[in-house]
């Protein structure tokens, strides 16, 4: 993972880290060459069509290598995947940032029992947006961050919205499923049914019990942790801002997104002068950006946030053609420190700025 200015590389004969500078065309030649990398804590096979792709590179940079970088999946078991990574700053503001989807933990065992290509599930990873929370950690932004895949847990979605067909198990219906119901038959329930190009994930899903079991050992306490910081955002400062952080597909319904979306609920989860002060703010950074379509705030910020207050919240989703060329695995410099703090410290001044308004709105109101 990126952390401040290094780099972990996936294949241990090379020195723990370096810099983007110093990956040479020799390095990528011993890479190509290898029938097993690296994969986050344990060895893994590397299929031969990666191997190919590797040598392809080789051929076309000659010598000037590409920067690899490979965002590797875990695979560990159950026990050992951290339920929740947070960064609680001393320093105390009325701003909390939420990372649901960047987790790329797989529970082994499970994925084991019969499961299709753990591609499929990658493909619902908002990938580099784990990446993201140290960047805004070192900001000084306290932040939670799902760790388990969302291909196994949604915690953008309500507690109880399983999706029936998934299970052979006959499961309760809870009045929580109603505004989730397009979700749920669509296949992205909190146990997502279908992959993001609506394949089946699973030969043989898991039974009913486990997925509770799921449920309650990482999308509780996500929101417990979510609940607690803006309790205590709101007992010391009367207001917090709650700020849900995606990446997006670059292409939607057959037409290219923006370079960020923000999502306020139509209006629903954040007031109008804060839409005023980030299209004021959006102007000057060059990034394209839109307004709710196609995302208007999914569960989390529906739930936390009313533009009336105590907590205001925005969802904010960020294009993945600003920084990945390959789902996983990029290629050039397209996704290294120096963007990725770019994407941070733009938000992170846009969110700083956001979150000196809130004495002054709650005053007008």
């Amino acid at each position: 993972m990126v952390e401040r200015t290094r780099i972990e590389l996936v294949t241990p004969t090379m020195s723990t880290w370096c810099s983007p500078a110093e990956l040479t065309l020799r390095h990528l030649c011993h890479l190509a060459m290898q029938e097993t990398c690296y994969l986050g804590d344990r060895w893994g096979i590397v299929k031969p069509s990666i191997r190919q792709s590797w040598l392809i590179q080789i051929m076309r940079y000659r010598m000037k290598p590409p920067v690899i970088y490979h965002h590797s999946a875990q695979l560990l078991p159950l026990a050992d995947i951290k339920v929740i990574n947070t960064h609680d700053q001393t320093d105390i503001t009325p701003l909390y940032l939420s990372l649901p989807h960047g987790g790329r933990a797989y529970p082994a065992e499970i994925l084991a029992q019969g499961c299709h290509d753990l591609d499929r599930f990658r493909s619902l990873e908002d990938i580099g947006t784990d990446l993201l929370a140290s960047v805004f950690a070192d900001q000084g932004c306290s932040v939670v961050a799902a760790c388990l895949s969302r291909a196994l847990i949604d915690v953008n979605r309500p507690a109880d919205a399983f999706d029936s067909a998934l299970y052979q198990d006959n499961i309760p219906s809870h009045q929580d499923q109603d505004d989730y119901r397009a979700y749920i038959t669509s296949g992205y329930g909190v146990m997502p049914r279908l992959s993001a190009k609506r394949t089946p994930l699973y030969v043989t899903p898991p039974n009913y019990a486990i997925a509770c079991h799921l449920r309650d050992r990482f999308h509780t306490p996500y929101h417990q942790q979510l609940q607690r910081a803006l309790t205590q955002r709101q007992r010391l400062f009367g207001h917090a801002l709650l700020v849900d952080v995606h990446s997006m597909p670059g292409q939607a319904h057959g037409k290219s997104l923006p370079d960020i979306i923000f999502g306020d609920c139509h209006g629903r989860s954040l007031p109008p002068l804060f839409r005023k002060m980030i299209d004021r703010f959006m102007a000057q950074t060059g990034l394209s950006h839109a307004w709710n379509y196609p995302y208007a705030g999914g569960y989390i910020t529906k739930h936390y946030g009313d533009m009336h207050g105590p907590t205001f919240a925005l969802q904010i989703e960020i294009n993945r053609r600003l920084y990945v060329a390959k789902p996983h695995a990029v290629f050039d410099d397209r996704l290294h420190e120096a963007k990725l703090l770019s994407l941070g410290r733009t938000i992170t001044a846009l969110t700083t700025e956001l979150t000196m308004a809130l004495p002054h709105l709650s005053a007008a109101q």
